[in-house]
């Protein structure tokens, strides 16, 4: 049948429907792109996962050797790292101000070789320990992607970026998180800092009324290293190699 024979009605019903069915993580922009839907999927996860319990709590874990604190207020935050180095005993601290201080023994450095390396890690490990708490920081910028199945779960995926201003040592990082769409957990994460790198939440559960996960850190070997962005796909295609494990340990929670 050629096409001018078939009723104008008919057309209209059929484009109407192809219209519809058009359906992918990049051709709806004005879902992509609204903030709101974003920060609607990031502050139901940071809900779920323990809500103001975050704010009136000190939470305490192990993490490679190392035993840290983290005690975090309204607008305030302190972290505290503990470890041994021969016989000494060294406590690290970084608070929201960007003060960093370092004792020894009881005694503390005025000079700190790697201070910057020293508070990478006291910050980045409780960062990531508290997700996705700490998206909701002023300087994170939020894109809701869409809608994606991963294991035959539907997850809502969101872009986190960074301002310039307060956006941390590395602003330029990018992240991605998938939320479980029914549940609001957050369930795999993404990110370019030292080459993309892909986390499986593993191990999920409830302490204090604080939901905290380990993961399975992957990364891909393709010789030109995929986009972050479609990391989702080439784990569900088995495309991933696990590169190491990301274990809190004695993790507890005390309520103020």
């Amino acid at each position: 049948m050629k096409l001018h024979t078939i009723p104008l009605f008919v057309l209209f019903v059929i484009i109407s429907l192809a219209a519809c069915s058009v359906r992918s993580e990049d051709s709806d922009q004005g879902i992509a792109q609204n903030p709101d839907l974003a920060q609607e999927v990031v502050d139901s996860a940071i809900a779920v996962h323990g809500g103001d319990l975050y704010m009136r709590s000190e939470i305490a874990f192990s993490f490679r050797g190392k035993n840290f604190t983290v005690q975090m207020g309204e607008n305030s935050f302190r972290y505290t790292c503990k470890y041994e180095v021969g016989d000494k005993t060294f406590v690290d601290s970084y608070n929201n101000r960007g003060e960093f201080t370092r004792l020894i023994d009881g005694n503390e450095v005025s000079e700190v070789q790697g201070r910057s390396e020293a508070i990478s890690q006291v910050n980045s490990v409780p960062y990531f320990a508290l997700l996705p708490f700490k998206l909701n920081d002023p300087a994170v910028v939020k894109e809701y992607v869409g809608e994606v199945a991963i294991r035959d779960q539907l997850y809502n995926k969101v872009k986190i970026t960074f301002q310039g201003e307060g956006g941390g040592k590395d602003p330029d990082n990018v992240f991605y998180y998938w939320f479980h769409k029914e549940n609001g957990t957050l369930d795999y994460m993404g990110y370019s800092k030292y080459g993309n790198r892909f986390r499986e939440a593993i191990n999920q559960r409830q302490v204090g009324g604080i939901i905290f996960n380990d993961y399975i850190n992957y990364k891909s070997d393709e010789q030109n290293e995929p986009d972050l962005a479609n990391y989702d796909q080439l784990f569900q295609e088995g495309k991933l190699r696990e590169l190491s494990k990301i274990i809190h340990e004695d993790v507890t929670v005390s309520t103020n």
